[in-house]
Protein backbone atom coordinates (compact mmCIF):
# COMPACT_ATOMS: atom_id res chain seq x y z
CA UNK A 1 0.00 0.00 0.00
CA UNK A 2 1.25 3.67 -0.61
CA UNK A 3 2.15 5.64 1.95
CA UNK A 4 2.46 8.78 0.38
CA UNK A 5 0.16 11.68 0.82
CA UNK A 6 -1.80 14.39 -1.03
CA UNK A 7 1.02 16.99 -0.26
CA UNK A 8 3.56 14.43 -1.49
CA UNK A 9 2.30 14.14 -4.64
CA UNK A 10 1.81 18.02 -5.24
CA UNK A 11 5.39 18.36 -4.24
CA UNK A 12 6.33 16.07 -6.50
CA UNK A 13 4.40 17.25 -9.17
CA UNK A 14 5.27 20.31 -8.81
CA UNK A 15 1.70 21.31 -8.01
CA UNK A 16 -1.12 22.27 -5.50
CA UNK A 17 -2.61 20.27 -3.51
CA UNK A 18 -5.70 21.35 -4.91
CA UNK A 19 -4.70 20.42 -8.62
CA UNK A 20 -4.04 16.74 -6.94
CA UNK A 21 -7.28 17.08 -5.73
CA UNK A 22 -8.99 17.95 -8.69
CA UNK A 23 -7.15 14.89 -10.36
CA UNK A 24 -8.18 12.54 -8.28
CA UNK A 25 -12.10 13.85 -8.14
CA UNK A 26 -12.27 13.85 -12.43
CA UNK A 27 -12.64 17.65 -12.51
CA UNK A 28 -12.70 19.54 -15.66
CA UNK A 29 -10.59 22.66 -14.90
CA UNK A 30 -7.24 21.09 -14.75
CA UNK A 31 -4.59 22.81 -17.89
CA UNK A 32 -3.55 19.62 -19.73
CA UNK A 33 0.34 20.34 -18.57
CA UNK A 34 -0.48 20.09 -14.74
CA UNK A 35 -2.67 16.70 -15.50
CA UNK A 36 -0.19 15.22 -17.53
CA UNK A 37 2.47 16.15 -14.25
CA UNK A 38 0.48 14.79 -11.94
CA UNK A 39 -0.97 11.66 -13.32
CA UNK A 40 2.97 10.67 -13.98
CA UNK A 41 3.16 10.92 -10.47
CA UNK A 42 0.24 9.25 -9.15
CA UNK A 43 1.07 6.15 -11.17
CA UNK A 44 4.58 6.24 -10.36
CA UNK A 45 4.00 5.91 -6.12
CA UNK A 46 0.60 3.51 -6.37
CA UNK A 47 -1.05 6.19 -5.47
CA UNK A 48 -4.23 5.26 -7.84
CA UNK A 49 -4.12 1.52 -6.93
CA UNK A 50 -3.66 1.79 -3.62
CA UNK A 51 -7.09 4.51 -2.57
CA UNK A 52 -8.47 3.26 -6.15
CA UNK A 53 -9.92 7.04 -6.22
CA UNK A 54 -9.58 7.31 -9.91
CA UNK A 55 -8.85 4.69 -12.78
CA UNK A 56 -5.21 5.14 -14.12
CA UNK A 57 -5.29 7.23 -17.46
CA UNK A 58 -8.88 8.56 -17.07
CA UNK A 59 -8.97 12.11 -18.41
CA UNK A 60 -10.91 15.36 -17.46
CA UNK A 61 -14.50 14.80 -17.98
CA UNK A 62 -15.15 17.89 -20.36
CA UNK A 63 -11.41 19.09 -21.53
CA UNK A 64 -10.95 19.60 -25.15
CA UNK A 65 -8.79 17.78 -26.81
CA UNK A 66 -7.56 21.21 -28.83
CA UNK A 67 -7.69 24.54 -27.99
CA UNK A 68 -7.36 27.54 -30.40
CA UNK A 69 -5.75 30.93 -29.60
CA UNK A 70 -5.13 34.05 -31.88
CA UNK A 71 -1.75 35.56 -31.16
CA UNK A 72 -2.84 39.63 -31.88
CA UNK A 73 -0.20 42.56 -32.62
CA UNK A 74 -1.80 45.70 -32.80
CA UNK A 75 0.70 48.28 -33.77
CA UNK A 76 3.32 45.54 -35.11
CA UNK A 77 3.13 45.14 -39.24
CA UNK A 78 3.48 41.75 -41.34
CA UNK A 79 6.82 43.54 -42.01
CA UNK A 80 7.85 41.82 -38.87
CA UNK A 81 7.41 38.42 -40.16
CA UNK A 82 10.77 36.57 -39.94
CA UNK A 83 12.07 39.39 -37.47
CA UNK A 84 14.45 38.11 -34.95
CA UNK A 85 12.64 39.23 -32.43
CA UNK A 86 9.20 37.58 -33.38
CA UNK A 87 10.64 34.43 -34.24
CA UNK A 88 11.82 34.99 -30.56
CA UNK A 89 7.90 35.47 -29.09
CA UNK A 90 6.90 32.61 -31.36
CA UNK A 91 9.07 29.76 -30.43
CA UNK A 92 7.58 30.51 -26.64
CA UNK A 93 4.13 30.48 -27.59
CA UNK A 94 4.87 27.22 -29.92
CA UNK A 95 6.53 25.50 -26.86
CA UNK A 96 3.37 26.57 -24.89
CA UNK A 97 1.19 25.38 -27.44
CA UNK A 98 2.84 22.23 -27.98
CA UNK A 99 2.79 21.55 -24.53
CA UNK A 100 -0.89 21.66 -24.36
CA UNK A 101 -2.22 20.42 -27.68
CA UNK A 102 -3.33 23.79 -28.53
CA UNK A 103 -3.00 25.58 -31.98
CA UNK A 104 -2.34 29.38 -32.57
CA UNK A 105 -3.26 32.09 -35.30
CA UNK A 106 -0.94 35.04 -35.90
CA UNK A 107 -2.97 38.53 -36.71
CA UNK A 108 -1.18 41.43 -37.64
CA UNK A 109 -2.22 45.33 -38.13
CA UNK A 110 -4.93 45.33 -39.80
CA UNK A 111 -6.23 48.59 -40.55
CA UNK A 112 -9.11 47.55 -42.71
CA UNK A 113 -11.04 46.48 -39.72
CA UNK A 114 -13.44 48.00 -37.62
CA UNK A 115 -12.48 47.70 -33.66
CA UNK A 116 -16.20 45.49 -33.59
CA UNK A 117 -15.15 43.38 -36.67
CA UNK A 118 -11.93 43.09 -35.53
CA UNK A 119 -13.33 41.62 -32.20
CA UNK A 120 -15.91 39.65 -33.77
CA UNK A 121 -13.43 37.81 -35.89
CA UNK A 122 -12.16 36.96 -32.89
CA UNK A 123 -14.42 35.72 -30.60
CA UNK A 124 -14.42 32.41 -32.30
CA UNK A 125 -11.04 31.92 -30.72
CA UNK A 126 -10.65 29.91 -27.31
CA UNK A 127 -8.99 32.85 -26.19
CA UNK A 128 -6.70 36.02 -27.21
CA UNK A 129 -3.18 36.23 -27.04
CA UNK A 130 -1.98 40.22 -27.50
CA UNK A 131 1.85 41.89 -28.51
CA UNK A 132 1.22 44.55 -26.25
CA UNK A 133 1.23 47.94 -27.79
CA UNK A 134 1.74 51.96 -27.29
CA UNK A 135 -2.42 52.04 -26.91
CA UNK A 136 -4.96 49.92 -25.64
CA UNK A 137 -6.59 48.08 -28.76
CA UNK A 138 -9.62 49.96 -29.42
CA UNK A 139 -11.18 46.08 -30.43
CA UNK A 140 -10.77 45.14 -26.43
CA UNK A 141 -13.98 46.89 -25.38
CA UNK A 142 -15.96 44.35 -28.04
CA UNK A 143 -14.46 41.32 -26.79
CA UNK A 144 -16.97 38.90 -24.84
CA UNK A 145 -16.49 39.47 -21.09
CA UNK A 146 -15.98 35.73 -20.44
CA UNK A 147 -13.77 35.70 -23.43
CA UNK A 148 -10.03 34.85 -21.11
CA UNK A 149 -7.36 37.78 -22.61
CA UNK A 150 -3.46 37.66 -21.87
CA UNK A 151 -0.88 40.46 -22.53
CA UNK A 152 2.83 40.18 -23.21
CA UNK A 153 5.97 42.01 -23.98
CA UNK A 154 5.54 45.47 -21.96
CA UNK A 155 3.22 46.57 -19.43
CA UNK A 156 0.18 48.62 -20.07
CA UNK A 157 -1.71 49.41 -17.15
CA UNK A 158 -5.03 50.89 -19.06
CA UNK A 159 -5.40 47.06 -20.21
CA UNK A 160 -7.85 44.97 -18.04
CA UNK A 161 -6.43 41.66 -18.49
CA UNK A 162 -3.19 40.03 -17.15
CA UNK A 163 -0.37 40.56 -18.67
CA UNK A 164 3.15 39.38 -18.74
CA UNK A 165 6.06 41.94 -19.14
CA UNK A 166 9.92 42.30 -19.71
CA UNK A 167 11.25 43.98 -16.46
CA UNK A 168 12.79 47.13 -18.78
CA UNK A 169 12.93 49.13 -15.47
CA UNK A 170 16.15 46.35 -14.16
CA UNK A 171 17.37 46.54 -17.24
CA UNK A 172 18.99 50.55 -17.07
CA UNK A 173 19.42 49.74 -13.02
CA UNK A 174 21.86 46.61 -13.87
CA UNK A 175 23.68 47.81 -16.43
CA UNK A 176 24.47 51.15 -14.76
CA UNK A 177 25.36 49.72 -11.29
CA UNK A 178 27.69 47.08 -13.52
CA UNK A 179 29.74 50.41 -15.06
CA UNK A 180 29.83 51.68 -11.55
CA UNK A 181 30.98 48.71 -9.87
CA UNK A 182 33.75 48.71 -12.92
CA UNK A 183 34.65 52.78 -11.70
CA UNK A 184 32.72 54.76 -14.51
CA UNK A 185 31.50 57.83 -12.65
CA UNK A 186 30.72 59.48 -15.97
CA UNK A 187 28.24 57.23 -17.81
CA UNK A 188 25.97 58.44 -20.48
CA UNK A 189 22.63 57.04 -21.71
CA UNK A 190 21.08 57.24 -24.92
CA UNK A 191 17.46 56.82 -25.80
CA UNK A 192 17.23 57.35 -29.98
CA UNK A 193 13.24 56.94 -29.27
CA UNK A 194 11.61 58.64 -26.83
CA UNK A 195 8.00 57.96 -27.87
CA UNK A 196 9.16 53.87 -27.06
CA UNK A 197 7.42 52.88 -23.55
CA UNK A 198 9.86 50.31 -23.08
CA UNK A 199 12.77 52.67 -23.79
CA UNK A 200 11.90 55.48 -21.03
CA UNK A 201 11.64 52.76 -18.82
CA UNK A 202 14.83 51.51 -19.43
CA UNK A 203 15.84 55.37 -19.21
CA UNK A 204 14.17 55.37 -16.06
CA UNK A 205 16.36 52.77 -14.09
CA UNK A 206 19.48 54.78 -15.31
CA UNK A 207 18.34 58.20 -13.94
CA UNK A 208 17.36 56.49 -10.80
CA UNK A 209 20.65 54.46 -10.24
CA UNK A 210 22.69 57.25 -11.35
CA UNK A 211 20.62 59.59 -8.87
CA UNK A 212 21.05 57.33 -6.00
CA UNK A 213 24.59 57.02 -6.10
CA UNK A 214 24.94 60.89 -6.41
CA UNK A 215 26.15 60.93 -9.60
CA UNK A 216 23.38 62.20 -11.85
CA UNK A 217 24.12 64.63 -14.31
CA UNK A 218 21.15 65.86 -16.65
CA UNK A 219 23.69 66.60 -19.50
CA UNK A 220 24.55 62.68 -19.50
CA UNK A 221 21.22 61.84 -20.74
CA UNK A 222 20.94 61.81 -24.33
CA UNK A 223 17.35 61.68 -25.66
CA UNK A 224 16.40 62.21 -29.58
CA UNK A 225 12.93 63.10 -29.87
CA UNK A 226 10.26 61.07 -31.44
CA UNK A 227 6.75 60.61 -32.01
CA UNK A 228 4.70 57.24 -32.06
CA UNK A 229 2.74 56.04 -34.80
CA UNK A 230 -0.66 53.81 -34.89
CA UNK A 231 1.91 51.35 -36.28
CA UNK A 232 5.27 50.58 -36.88
CA UNK A 233 7.49 48.38 -38.99
CA UNK A 234 11.49 46.99 -37.67
CA UNK A 235 13.95 49.58 -39.03
CA UNK A 236 16.24 48.83 -41.78
CA UNK A 237 19.15 50.96 -41.98
CA UNK A 238 21.39 52.15 -38.64
CA UNK A 239 20.55 55.21 -36.54
CA UNK A 240 22.59 57.68 -37.27
CA UNK A 241 24.68 58.70 -34.35
CA UNK A 242 26.83 61.27 -35.69
CA UNK A 243 25.68 63.93 -33.61
CA UNK A 244 25.32 61.81 -30.41
CA UNK A 245 29.16 61.37 -30.74
CA UNK A 246 29.76 64.96 -31.26
CA UNK A 247 27.82 65.62 -28.45
CA UNK A 248 29.78 63.53 -26.00
CA UNK A 249 32.94 64.34 -27.39
CA UNK A 250 32.37 68.38 -26.24
CA UNK A 251 31.46 67.15 -22.78
CA UNK A 252 34.00 68.02 -20.30
CA UNK A 253 34.70 65.96 -18.19
CA UNK A 254 34.74 63.27 -20.73
CA UNK A 255 31.35 60.75 -20.37
CA UNK A 256 33.89 57.05 -20.36
CA UNK A 257 30.71 55.05 -20.60
CA UNK A 258 27.60 54.77 -22.77
CA UNK A 259 24.70 52.98 -22.07
CA UNK A 260 22.32 52.38 -25.22
CA UNK A 261 18.73 51.42 -25.22
CA UNK A 262 19.12 48.51 -27.89
CA UNK A 263 21.95 46.93 -30.08
CA UNK A 264 20.64 48.25 -33.09
CA UNK A 265 21.08 51.81 -31.52
CA UNK A 266 24.73 50.63 -30.24
CA UNK A 267 25.60 49.36 -34.11
CA UNK A 268 25.01 53.40 -34.82
CA UNK A 269 27.19 54.58 -31.77
CA UNK A 270 29.89 51.98 -33.53
CA UNK A 271 29.65 53.27 -36.88
CA UNK A 272 30.37 56.82 -36.48
CA UNK A 273 32.72 56.13 -33.95
CA UNK A 274 34.59 54.22 -36.56
CA UNK A 275 34.15 57.24 -38.85
CA UNK A 276 35.99 59.20 -36.55
CA UNK A 277 38.85 56.89 -35.29
CA UNK A 278 37.37 56.85 -31.73
CA UNK A 279 38.32 53.67 -29.96
CA UNK A 280 36.06 51.68 -28.58
CA UNK A 281 36.41 50.82 -25.25
CA UNK A 282 39.66 52.87 -24.96
CA UNK A 283 37.59 56.47 -24.91
CA UNK A 284 33.87 55.14 -24.36
CA UNK A 285 32.95 51.69 -23.14
CA UNK A 286 30.16 51.06 -24.61
CA UNK A 287 26.70 48.64 -23.89
CA UNK A 288 23.44 47.74 -25.37
CA UNK A 289 20.18 45.58 -24.60
CA UNK A 290 18.78 42.74 -26.58
CA UNK A 291 22.13 40.65 -26.99
CA UNK A 292 21.31 40.22 -30.62
CA UNK A 293 24.07 37.35 -31.62
CA UNK A 294 24.08 38.88 -35.31
CA UNK A 295 24.76 42.24 -34.47
CA UNK A 296 27.09 42.08 -30.96
CA UNK A 297 29.58 39.15 -32.00
CA UNK A 298 29.96 40.73 -35.54
CA UNK A 299 31.09 44.19 -33.92
CA UNK A 300 34.56 45.03 -33.22
CA UNK A 301 35.06 44.77 -30.36
CA UNK A 302 32.18 42.32 -29.19
CA UNK A 303 29.28 44.66 -27.64
CA UNK A 304 28.55 43.34 -24.12
CA UNK A 305 25.01 43.81 -24.43
CA UNK A 306 21.89 43.10 -21.54
CA UNK A 307 19.90 39.97 -22.80
CA UNK A 308 16.19 39.98 -22.40
CA UNK A 309 13.97 36.55 -22.04
CA UNK A 310 11.37 37.30 -24.85
CA UNK A 311 10.37 33.58 -25.54
CA UNK A 312 9.95 32.91 -21.68
CA UNK A 313 8.06 35.58 -21.72
CA UNK A 314 5.90 34.67 -24.52
CA UNK A 315 5.77 31.29 -23.48
CA UNK A 316 4.57 32.02 -20.02
CA UNK A 317 2.34 34.42 -21.32
CA UNK A 318 0.42 31.92 -23.72
CA UNK A 319 0.56 29.10 -21.01
CA UNK A 320 -1.44 31.21 -18.62
CA UNK A 321 -3.99 32.11 -21.24
CA UNK A 322 -3.97 28.51 -22.02
CA UNK A 323 -4.90 27.42 -17.92
CA UNK A 324 -7.33 30.32 -18.15
CA UNK A 325 -9.36 28.43 -20.93
CA UNK A 326 -9.25 25.52 -18.69
CA UNK A 327 -10.67 27.23 -15.77
CA UNK A 328 -7.72 27.86 -14.22
CA UNK A 329 -6.97 31.17 -12.58
CA UNK A 330 -9.97 32.62 -14.33
CA UNK A 331 -10.23 35.24 -11.40
CA UNK A 332 -7.22 37.19 -12.83
CA UNK A 333 -9.74 37.73 -16.11
CA UNK A 334 -10.99 41.74 -16.79
CA UNK A 335 -8.57 42.53 -14.07
CA UNK A 336 -4.92 44.86 -14.70
CA UNK A 337 -2.40 42.59 -13.36
CA UNK A 338 1.47 42.42 -14.07
CA UNK A 339 4.30 40.06 -13.59
CA UNK A 340 7.76 40.86 -14.79
CA UNK A 341 10.96 38.38 -15.94
CA UNK A 342 14.04 39.97 -15.97
CA UNK A 343 17.26 38.96 -18.16
CA UNK A 344 20.65 39.08 -17.63
CA UNK A 345 23.92 40.81 -18.77
CA UNK A 346 26.24 39.33 -21.27
CA UNK A 347 29.76 41.02 -21.45
CA UNK A 348 32.26 40.98 -23.56
CA UNK A 349 35.04 43.18 -25.10
CA UNK A 350 33.21 46.42 -25.32
CA UNK A 351 34.03 47.52 -21.68
CA UNK A 352 36.97 47.99 -19.93
CA UNK A 353 37.60 48.58 -15.94
CA UNK A 354 38.95 51.99 -14.91
CA UNK A 355 41.39 52.14 -12.83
Amino acid sequence: MSDYTIKDIARMAGVSTGTVSRVLNGADNIAPGLYAKTMEVLKSTNYLESKRRVVAGTEPKTRKSIKRICVVTPDMTAAWSGHQLWNEYLHGIENACRAANCRYEVQFASPGLSPEEQAESLSSSDGILIKNALEVPEFMKFLPPDLPVVGFGSYNPGMLCPQIAIDNYAVGVVMTEHFLKMGHTRIAFVNHETHHKMFVTRERGYVETMRAAGLYDEKLLLEHKTYPGREFSPLRTLPDMRSTLDRLLRMTPLPTAVVFVNDWAAAGFYQACQAQGVAIPDIFSVCGVDNTLSICEILNPALSSFELPWSRVSEFAAASLIEMIDGIGRHRMNVTSVQYLGGKLVLRNSIRKIG
